[in-house]
């Protein structure tokens, strides 16, 4: 739930991540989706994350996660990030 500046940025995106924006990208990601399929939703901190987490719960997704701490507690673990 990144800006691509942000996801290619200073934290960078964990490996196999999509890049999805809130609004419209949003939107026909799940309109697209299996409803059944696990996501996690990831941004910088966790705001934008929690919002897609509610959105995609709103259209009938049971098995969707808000990243808490976003890519800033991912990068404070020292957990594995691409950037391109």
């Amino acid at each position: 739930m990144r800006r691509a500046d942000e996801f290619n940025g200073e934290f960078g995106h964990i490996p196999g991540a999509e890049l999805v924006t809130l609004g419209p990208d949003l939107q026909n990601f799940i309109e697209n989706a299996d409803p059944n399929e696990s996501i996690v939703f990831i941004c910088r901190s966790g705001g934008r994350s929690g919002q897609a987490t509610g959105y995609a719960e709103s259209k009938g997704f049971l098995n969707v996660y808000n990243m808490q701490g976003g890519m800033i507690r991912w990068s404070e673990l020292k957990l594995p990030v691409e950037k391109m």
